[in-house]
């Protein structure tokens, strides 16, 4: 899973993995001390009409889809509500919509975006783009982007796991463990 949190007013990545950037139009990116959330002063503010953009670039060069985009969003005007649209693009091509766009509450409020409409044949890359429109803008944290595990590491660690428990329910190997349990056995009674 790739996050990005603003715990200590600077942007905190961990691409797990992933070539993975975070960044904002305008730039630089700007954190602000909203109000405490999940123990944290900071997070990203961005203003109506600017956006927020993630982009993965996997060393490997081929690219499965993620499973899910989530994220904590806090609207900075309570009175005038901005909205917040999701889109995608695959390897820099033109953007597509994600679901409908939302309106974070004046609570901090767990959204997900809706993945379920990507079109991944032949990415190299993918980026999402949060562009926020109306109201004075919103404050984003706890970014998440859960991506798949590679279907060659499962396959691995399932044939791993098989060998170990062949290798240990062979004859051969029943017989020695317990010819050394014999042994310690009679070891023991003898001391």
């Amino acid at each position: 899973m790739s996050t990005w949190n603003f715990d200590d007013g600077t942007l905190n990545a961990n691409p797990n993995g992933f070539g993975a950037t975070l960044t904002t139009t305008p730039s630089p990116a700007t954190f602000i001390s909203s109000g405490t959330f999940n123990s944290s002063p900071y997070s990203l503010s961005v203003s109506s009409g600017g956006s927020l953009t993630i982009t993965l670039s996997p060393p490997t060069g081929s690219l499965g889809g993620p499973d899910a985009l989530n994220y904590y969003a806090l609207n900075q005007n309570s009175a005038s509500l901005a909205n917040i649209q999701w889109a995608y693009s695959v390897n820099g091509g033109s953007y597509a919509t994600l679901g409908s766009s939302v309106t974070p509450g004046s609570t901090w409020t767990y959204e997900q975006v809706d993945l379920s409409s990507m079109n991944l044949s032949g990415a190299t890359s993918l980026s999402f783009m949060a562009t926020v429109s109306g109201g004075s803008g919103v404050y984003f944290d706890d970014i998440n982007l859960a991506a798949p595990e590679p279907v060659n590491v499962a396959l691995g660690i399932f044939g791993g796991v098989f060998v170990v428990v062949i290798v240990a329910r062979s004859r051969p190997v029943r017989n020695r463990v317990h010819s050394w349990r014999v042994a310690v056995v009679h070891w023991i009674d003898a001391v």
